[in-house]
């Protein structure tokens, strides 16, 4: 059995009679695990002299409250802004692909025009138009975004945070 386990069952006094043959050479091989077991010991009972003291009535309540309060105000907003701001880049996305599209002939319904829109596009101009610098400025632009997204995903943690110590402080 390994030292630590020994120690701790018996420090918890559940220590069986081999086990503690099996400390008491432990400790005659190394004097030191005997003044770790003091230590223990020592520690032990300083913990169980600390007085725990009792929350505040209602202070769950209170901070649940306060929380889930916070929380559908600032994060459904936040959310909804960062989805709708990803949305209307996909469609300027879509919209400036669709400049590369070589006809505008096409069938009726929706499905096939989408077809022969995908069909038609003309990867050339595409392939070309990532190539240049403005593949740079398009990377650099998402880059931007990512980073605001990240700050106010920060910011949103601090005000959450600071709700959170002002309930407790109540």
């Amino acid at each position: 059995m390994k030292k630590d386990e020994i120690i701790n069952k018996y420090i918890d006094g559940e220590i069986s009679d081999f086990e503690l043959k099996e400390l008491n050479l432990l400790i005659d091989k190394d004097p030191f695990i005997l003044e770790e077991i003091k230590t223990i010991k020592l520690l032990e009972s300083k913990f169980r002299q600390i007085k725990i003291d009792e929350a505040p009535a209602g202070f769950t309540d209170k901070l649940m409250n306060t929380v889930l309060k916070a929380k559908s105000n600032n994060i459904d907003k936040f959310y909804f802004a960062v989805i709708l701001l990803f949305t209307v880049m996909i469609m300027g996305i879509i919209i400036y692909l669709s400049t590369f599209v070589t006809s505008t002939e096409s069938g009726s319904s929706f499905a096939s025009k989408s077809v022969y829109w995908i069909n038609n596009i003309n990867f050339d101009k595409v392939t070309r138009y990532f190539k240049n610098s403005d593949f740079v400025l398009v990377s650099s632009m998402l880059s931007i975004l990512i980073l605001i997204s990240s700050y106010f995903i920060q910011q949103n943690f601090r005000n959450f945070k600071r709700i959170i110590n002002s309930a407790e402080h109540k």
